[in-house]
C-alpha cells in the first residue's frame, strides 16, 4: 500500500505466481489452478507472459469502466508484431472476439492485412452477420458505400464517381474480359457494358455465350422483351420481341436456315443491282402459279416525309410518268402532258363489264373522282348507249353536269317521264341522309347584287299552249309517306334553315311562298305555302310540322329581324282582297281521334332580355277578336289562365258589353275579390280590410254610394241608398230601477249589459250582453 509495488526485470526474471522464471528480462504473471502448483515455462527472454490454467480467462479492462487498452507501441518508428491466439500446434483452434456481440460497433483503423494459414484448406476470412438483419459487409470510400453485401446475399456496386472502368474483370495477363463504363455517353463511349477489350484475336477474343434451351420459353414472355437465348434444338439464336419469340436472321444464313441462296435484297445491295435492262425479244415475266393459296405481288410504299415526288410507283414513257401511285394512295393515270387515249374496259365483244372507281368497304370513306380538266373552259363528254348512265349510291359530282336526255341514278332506270330519276333505300341507323344534297359557296370578288338560288325549279307553259292542264303544275314537291308501323320522331314536309356565323342579315325568311296573278282570270284558291303530313298506316308521328321555319345565329353577327314564318298580304292600287288572312288555321277534319287541338301553340319563350309568348300590334278595329263567329256567353269561348284545368282562372263574355270571370280577381295589387269577399289591401299588400257577403242572400241588393264626401258615418235608408250622416256619441248609463228605460235621442245603437241574482239566493255575478 502507499507507494505501490515496482517490479523491475534486469538480468534475471521476475515471477509472480507459481511459474518458474529463469529467462533474463522476463516478467511472468501466472495464476495456478488448485492442486497444480502453477503453469508452464516463462518463454523467451524479454517477453511478458500472461499464463492461466486450462479453462481460465485473462481479462484486461473488464472492470466495467470506460478506458483505453493499448497493445503495441504508439510512438517511434519500430516494427511490432502482435499475435492474438498464435499457436504452433496445427490442430489448435483460436476464437478471437473483438467488440460486443450484443450492441455497439467495432472499428479497425489503418491498413489491415488478413493472411490465411500457410497450409491447409480453411478460408482466410469469413464474415457473417449471424442472426442480424443488417448487411453482411459494407465497403466505403470515405463515408459513401461503394460495395454492399446485404442480408440475404444481394450485392450492390455503386461508384462514388463515374468512371470508364467502374467494374472490370481481367484474366491473369490483365486483359479485360468484362467492363462497365458509368461515364456520360460521348464520342468515346459511356453508359455501356462491354465484353472484351476490342483487341482479341482467335482464342484471345472474348465471347458472350447465351444460355441454351431445347425448347422455346412460353411463360411471362412480355416481361422478357429484349432477351436472347440459343435454341440448341434448332441451333438458332432467338430474341423476344413484344412478348413473342422470334428467330434472329443473319447474312451468312440469310434465309434463317434456307441456305445461302441469292435474294432480291442482296442483288439490290450489290453495285448497280437496282437496274434491270432488257435485251432484244426477252420479256420480263412474273408467273404466279395456281396453288392452294396463291401468292400476291405487293409493292409497299412507305415514304412518310417529302413524298410529293419521292417514294412513288411509276410507269414512264421516255422518262416521263404516265402512271403513278403515290405513298398517300393517290393514283395518277395519263399524266405528264402526253396526248394519249386511256382505255378502261373492253372495246369489242358483247361482254358484261364492271368497272369500280374508289370501291371501299369502309362506311366512312370518301372517294373523289375527277374526269377531265378542271381548268378553264375545258369540257368532258361521257357517252353511253341507249340505256343511259346510272350513278350508284353515295356518288358526288363536282362541277356542271349537262344532259340532253334522261338520267337514272342508283339503278332507278331511264324513264321518259323523269329528266332525273333516282331511287334509293337508306339503311343507316345514325347520321344525316340526303336524297339530293346541294352545297353552294357564294364568294364574289366584290359587292354583288346577284340573287343566288340554292335550288331553282321552274315550270313554263309555252304561250302557244291553249289546252287546259287539269293535273296541275308543281314547281317543288316534297313529300313524306310514313307507311310503316314504326315511330317517326320528327317529320318536316319542308325544312328551311338560315344560319349566320359572323355576318349580318337584314331580313331573313325561313320560308316564303309567293303567288302572282298577272292575268285577267280569277284564281279560285291561292295558298302562298302549304305543307301536308299524312299517316297512312298504324304508325305514329310524335311531332308533325306542315311547315317549319328555323333561324339560327350561331356566330357573333347580328340578325336585325328573324322570322321563323313570315306572311305578307299586298294589295296594289285597284286590286281587291275580300278577306285577307296573314295566318289561317283550318278546322281539324276527319273521323279519327284528336286528343288535343291547338289552333296556335306557342311554346315557352324564355330567351332574350324581353320574351313575349305573343305580340299583337295596333289594329284599325281590334287588335284581338275572340269568338268572332258567334256571340257566345260560355267560358269555353273565353281566355283560360293556368296549366291545370280544375284550377284555371278564366275571363269571358257573359252578355252584351259584359265580361265575367268565375275566378278570383286582383287589380293592381290593391283591390281583390275572393269567395264572396271584396278586399282592400294596404300599400305593401301585407294586410287588408274586406266586405263579405252573407252566406245566403234572399234577393239581390245594391247599395248606391253618396256622390260627395263628408264627415260622419255611412248609413242606409233601407232602400239601397247610402249617405253620410253624423255619428252618435258614446254614452255609458247605469240603469237599476224597475221602471222602463228611455232610449236617448239620436242614439244609433244601444248595447245592454245586465246582471241579476242567482235563483233563490242571489249574489251571483254574470249576465248577458245584447245590442239593440
Amino acid at each position: 500500500t502507499g507507494a505501490g509495488i515496482t517490479l523491475t526485470s534486469g538480468s534475471g526474471g521476475v515471477s509472480i505466481g507459481s511459474a518458474a522464471n529463469s529467462s533474463a528480462g522476463n516478467i511472468v504473471l501466472q495464476a495456478g489452478s488448485a492442486g497444480t502448483g502453477g503453469g508452464g515455462a516463462a518463454g523467451t527472454a524479454g517477453n511478458i507472459n500472461f499464463q492461466v490454467a486450462t479453462g481460465a480467462t485473462i481479462n484486461v479492462g473488464a472492470n466495467g469502466i470506460a478506458n483505453t487498452i493499448q497493445i503495441g507501441n504508439t510512438t517511434g518508428a519500430v516494427a511490432q508484431t502482435i499475435n492474438i491466439g498464435n499457436n504452433g500446434t496445427a490442430s489448435s483452434t483460436n476464437n478471437v472476439n473483438i467488440g460486443s456481440s450484443i450492441a455497439g460497433t467495432t472499428a479497425i483503423t489503418g491498413p489491415t492485412t488478413i493472411t490465411g494459414r500457410t497450409s491447409g484448406s480453411l478460408d482466410a476470412l469469413t464474415i457473417s452477420n449471424s442472426t442480424s438483419t443488417g448487411a453482411i459487409a459494407i465497403f466505403k470510400d470515405n463515408t459513401t458505400a461503394v460495395l454492399t453485401i446485404a442480408d440475404g446475399g444481394g450485392i450492390l456496386l455503386q461508384n462514388q464517381t463515374n468512371s470508364a472502368s467502374a467494374i472490370q474483370i481481367k484474366d491473369s495477363s490483365t486483359e479485360v474480359l468484362f467492363s462497365a463504363d458509368t461515364t456520360a455517353r460521348g464520342a468515346g463511349g459511356g453508359n455501356l457494358i462491354k465484353i472484351g477489350n476490342s483487341t482479341g484475336t482467335d482464342t484471345a477474343t472474348t465471347i458472350l455465350q447465351l444460355d441454351g434451351a431445347t425448347a422455346v420459353p412460353t411463360t411471362n414472355l412480355s416481361a422478357l422483351n429484349g432477351g436472347m437465348f440459343y435454341n440448341s434444338t434448332t441451333n438458332k439464336v432467338s430474341i423476344i420481341e413484344n412478348g413473342a419469340v422470334k428467330v434472329v436472321c443473319n447474312t451468312t444464313d440469310a434465309g434463317c436456315g434456307a441456305g445461302g441462296a441469292t435474294t432480291l435484297q442482296t442483288a439490290y445491295d450489290a453495285t448497280s443491282g437496282n437496274t434491270i435492262t432488257t435485251t432484244n425479244a426477252r420479256d420480263l415475266t412474273f408467273t404466279f402459279a395456281d396453288t392452294a393459296t396463291d401468292s400476291n405481288f405487293i409493292v409497299n410504299l412507305q415514304c412518310v416525309t417529302s413524298c410529293s415526288t419521292n417514294g412513288v410507283f411509276a410507269i414512264q414513257k421516255a422518262g416521263t410518268n404516265v402512271f403513278r401511285v403515290s405513298p398517300n394512295g393517290n393514283i395518277d393515270l395519263g399524266i405528264g402532258g402526253i396526248a394519249s387515249t386511256i382505255q378502261i374496259g373492253n372495246t369489242t365483244g358483247a361482254v358484261t363489264q364492271t368497272i369500280n372507281f374508289g370501291t371501299n368497304s369502309t362506311a366512312s370513306s370518301v372517294t373523289n373522282i375527277t374526269i377531265g380538266s378542271i381548268i378553264g373552259a375545258s369540257a368532258t363528254t361521257i357517252q353511253a348507249g341507249s340505256t343511259g348512265i346510272s350513278l350508284a349510291a353515295n356518288t358526288a359530282i363536282t362541277g356542271t353536269l349537262t344532259t340532253s336526255g334522261f338520267v337514272g341514278i342508283n339503278g332507278a332506270g331511264i324513264s321518259t317521264n323523269d329528266v332525273i330519276n333516282m331511287s334509293n333505300t337508306f339503311t343507316n341507323t345514325s347520321g344525316n341522309q340526303s336524297g339530293i344534297k346541294d352545297i353552294l359557296t357564294v364568294n364574289p370578288g366584290g359587292a354583288s347584287s346577284a340573287i343566288t338560288y340554292g335550288t331553282y325549279l321552274q315550270l313554263t307553259t309555252p304561250g302557244a299552249n291553249a289546252n287546259n292542264i287539269t293535273g296541275g303544275l308543281v314547281a317543288g314537291h316534297t313529300r313524306i309517306d310514313h307507311v310503316g308501323s314504326g315511330t317517326l320522331s320528327s317529320a318536316y314536309g319542308q325544312y328551311s334553315f338560315i344560319s349566320s356565323t359572323s355576318g349580318a342579315i337584314t331580313t331573313a325568311y325561313g320560308s316564303i311562298g309567293q303567288v302572282d296573278n298577272a292575268s285577267t282570270n280569277t284564281f279560285t284558291t291561292v295558298v302562298g305555302s302549304i305543307g301536308i303530313t299524312k299517316v297512312l298506316s298504324s304508325g305514329g308521328i310524335t311531332t308533325a310540322a306542315g311547315i317549319t321555319g328555323n333561324v339560327d345565329n350561331s356566330g357573333t353577327g347580328t340578325i336585325a329581324t328573324a322570322n321563323g314564318v313570315s306572311s305578307l298580304i299586298n294589295v296594289s292600287a285597284g286590286g281587291t282582297i275580300t278577306s285577307g288572312r296573314g295566318l289561317y288555321i283550318n278546322t281539324p277534319t276527319g273521323a279519327g281521334t284528336l286528343t288535343a287541338a291547338y289552333g296556335i301553340y306557342v311554346d315557352i319563350q324564355n330567351k332574350g332580355t324581353s320574351a313575349y309568348g305573343a305580340r299583337i300590334d295596333t289594329a284599325t278595329t281590334q287588335a284581338l277578336w275572340l269568338s268572332g263567329n258567334a256571340d257566345s256567353t260560355t267560358a269555353a269561348q273565353g281566355i283560360a289562365f293556368g296549366q291545370t284545368v280544375e284550377t284555371q282562372a278564366n275571363l269571358y263574355r257573359s252578355g252584351a258589353n259584359a265580361l265575367k270571370s268565375d275566378s278570383s280577381f286582383t287589380a293592381a295589387g290593391l283591390v281583390s275579390t275572393a269567395a264572396n269577399t271584396v278586399q282592400f289591401n294596404d300599400s305593401d299588400n301585407s294586410n287588408f280590410v274586406a266586405f263579405k257577403s252573407a252566406s245566403v242572400v234572399a234577393s239581390n241588393v245594391t247599395w248606391t254610394l253618396p256622390s260627395a264626401d263628408a264627415a260622419g258615418c255611412f248609413q242606409s235608408n233601407g232602400s239601397g241608398t247610402v249617405s253620410i250622416a253624423a255619428c252618435g256619441d258614446t254614452n255609458i248609463q247605469t240603469f237599476s230601477s224597475n221602471a222602463n228605460y228611455t232610449l236617448p235621442t239620436g242614439a244609433l245603437m244601444v248595447i245592454v249589459e245586465s246582471w241579476g241574482g242567482g235563483g233563490g239566493g242571489g249574489g251571483g255575478t254574470g249576465g248577458t250582453t245584447a245590442a239593440v
